[in-house]
């Protein structure tokens, strides 16, 4: 389901692109999908978005999540991509 996924984060891009969340999701989704030249090029587009985006930060914000597995599996992906 990685494809409905991917399309539907384009979508809120599309919506609304200069919001970076979903830029951010759309790079874990390239990658669980396989997609990784996909996955790199969005990547490099957050980056240009945000120069010193971290994922270490970017995670600080779900303090919601108490099975944090989960959240190093995204960051392991958005790792793989190429941001840091």
């Amino acid at each position: 389901r990685y494809e409905e996924a991917i399309a539907a984060y384009q979508w809120s891009i599309d919506l609304a692109p200069t919001f970076l969340w979903p830029h951010i999701y759309l790079v874990d989704a390239y990658v669980a999908a396989g997609r990784m030249n996909d996955a790199q090029a969005k990547a490099q587009e957050v980056v240009a978005m945000q120069p010193d985006f971290s994922t270490e930060e970017f995670f600080k914000l779900f303090v919601w999540y108490e099975d944090r597995s989960f959240l190093e599996e995204y960051a392991a992906n958005l790792r793989a991509a190429g941001l840091t």
